[in-house]
């Protein structure tokens, strides 16, 4: 058996510019994102992520890897909002959010 985790790095292993993000109930996606990048705020995030599409051709692609146990309502809508506002409204990445659990999955909306 192949899990999600597995499964995804090997479809998307070879390609450069996948930023794979574990996700856990600590530590909102921002942040996470942020810390990866070694930038404090969005407007650092939206250049790195402009500068990223630039060299690679075509937009970076964030996989959010969220684990069974991530309850947090918090993370679960801030994965939403970050999909939202990068993916959709800004359109400078694409988003990819993998869910161990369909209840996780029924709360990222949008």
């Amino acid at each position: 058996e192949v899990g999600k985790s597995q499964l995804i790095r090997h479809v998307l292993g070879g390609y450069s510019g996948v930023l794979e993000v574990s996700v856990d109930n600590d530590l909102p996606p921002r942040t996470a994102i942020r810390s990866i990048l070694g930038v404090t705020d969005d407007r650092a995030v939206v250049r790195a992520f402009v500068e990223a599409k630039s060299q690679l051709g075509r937009k970076p692609i964030i996989i959010f890897d969220v684990h069974e146990q991530v309850t947090n309502p918090g993370v679960i809508k801030g994965l939403s909002n970050f999909a939202k506002d990068f993916g959709f409204e800004k359109k400078l990445v694409k988003v990819l959010v993998v869910c161990s659990t369909a209840g996780t999955a029924a709360g990222i909306t949008g």
